[in-house]
């Protein structure tokens, strides 16, 4: 398990999980998170801050912030729950295309976006749903005051 708490500064963690998937968690009240490659499960917090998360390969995924933006990006298809949330902020994530996985989208004020191709999707003016290929994980994305956009990752 890796921990990381701060009050006001940056956390910055690479590199974690490479022999075996960990749980990591990071917590800052004034400051940004930056996490690159990572193989577990991820627990991911800021009250004021931008959080970049890149590269990673995760069963679980947590993401909080209250004012910050989040931009998550994915190497494999994440296998389990992705929950993501801001109050006020842009949410970015990125997922390798001919992944499977159900998705949520809401905001309040904002824009919703989804570059994945799923044939059941639905959309009103607040909320963005669908499935794609088996639909296998779930991927969750709340904001009250900022766009959501899910884009393909392509794969090298």
């Amino acid at each position: 398990r890796i921990e990381a708490r701060s009050m006001s500064g940056d956390i910055a963690v690479e590199h974690v999980g490479g022999k075996a998937p960990v749980d990591v968690v990071l917590e800052t009240v004034s400051g940004d998170l930056r996490l690159l490659d990572a193989v577990g499960n991820v627990d991911l917090r800021t009250v004021s801050g931008d959080t970049v998360a890149q590269d990673l390969r995760v069963t679980g995924l947590y993401a909080q912030t209250v004012s910050g933006d989040l931009d998550l990006g994915f190497h494999d298809a994440p296998s389990g729950r992705v929950e993501v949330g801001a109050v006020s902020g842009d949410i970015h994530l990125a997922i390798p295309l001919g992944a499977n996985f159900r998705y949520t989208l809401s905001t309040r004020t904002g824009r919703l976006a989804c570059d994945h191709p799923a044939p059941d999707a639905v959309r009103t003016p607040t909320v963005l749903t669908g499935t794609v290929g088996a639909g296998a994980g779930s991927v969750s994305a709340k904001t009250v005051s900022g766009d959501i956009t899910l884009s393909r990752r392509e794969t090298p």
